[in-house]
């Protein structure tokens, strides 16, 4: 949620680098990554300080196990709620002119893929309204005994141990990613 009064919208650039890996015993572990850009010159309008409420929202009980906003890692500067049988990790960002803020959340999402029942991995990524083609980076490691069957952005996946893939934000994503045991 943008909180400025300005119009810094237009001169911020925003990467986003998602990494989820399943360790040894499918237990599921994210990063995620924002990182805000702000290239306006001065503080004066339209530009000046880029201030935004980040929510994230996770499946129900993930853990938050690190934080970090630049050089904090105040864990206590992020809001843990439950809402809607989802988990909200939620903090504000202040980014000025002429600035780089990276926000990193650590956390383990306390369910774990049940291969005999559904070896499905899915993401939905939201992109946030009035952002024009923000870069979103997904990279999905996976332990030696498992292997992607499907991945449903690209086929050049199948039967790797792990996923890299990159692209524009554009829209709303849904990520499907298919598993198997070697």
């Amino acid at each position: 949620a943008y909180l400025g009064a300005n119009k810094v919208n237009r001169f911020l650039k925003r990467e986003i680098y998602y990494d989820m890996t399943i360790g040894r015993d499918v237990d599921l572990i994210g990063t995620l990554r924002v990182v805000y850009k702000n290239e306006s010159k001065a503080q004066t309008w339209p530009g000046g300080t880029y201030v935004n409420y980040l929510r994230v929202f996770l499946p129900p009980g993930a853990g938050l196990m690190q934080y970090q906003n630049n050089s904090s890692n105040n864990i206590d500067d992020v809001q843990v709620t439950n809402i809607n049988n989802l988990t909200e990790f939620a903090t504000f960002v202040e980014v000025p002119p002429k600035e780089t803020r990276e926000i990193k959340f650590k956390y383990r999402i306390s369910k774990n893929i049940k291969l005999e029942q559904a070896p499905i991995y899915s993401l939905f990524v939201q992109k946030q309204p009035g952002t024009q083609s923000d870069l979103f980076k997904f990279t999905f490691h996976l332990p030696r005994y498992l292997k992607v069957n499907n991945f449903n952005k690209d086929d050049k996946f199948t039967n790797k141990d792990a996923i890299e893939f990159s692209q524009d934000l554009l829209t709303d994503e849904n990520y499907e990613i298919t598993l198997s045991t070697k």
